[in-house]
């Protein structure tokens, strides 16, 4: 095969860069970069605000969870004795009144 004799487009198009464009671009290179490295560290500091914020959320509805249970314990302890008194006194209406036929 022989070798091409025509130009290229893109050999004819190829820019080479001067010194201020050089500068120029490599500067906004950088700023590209910081600015990527920036957000970067934004969302990784979300991420771990986020999840701290959803263990502590947790959390809460754990402690929510057990004054709950405390509540219903204590509730149903109170009415058990209660119930307990009544049952003692009359046993035919321990269980509530049912009529005999």
């Amino acid at each position: 095969m022989k070798p091409q004799s025509k130009k290229t487009y893109m050999s004819k198009r190829a820019v080479v860069l001067g010194g201020e464009e050089k500068k120029a671009r490599d500067l906004m290179q950088k700023i590209a970069t910081v600015r990527k490295e920036k957000e970067t560290k934004r969302k990784t500091k979300k991420d771990v605000k986020f999840k701290d914020r959803l263990k502590e959320i947790a959390k809460r509805e754990e402690a929510k969870k057990e004054k709950q249970k405390e509540r219903k314990k204590e509730y149903f302890s109170k009415s058990g004795n209660k119930r307990a008194l009544s049952a003692s006194e009359d046993n035919h209406n321990a269980f509530g009144k049912r009529q005999h036929r």
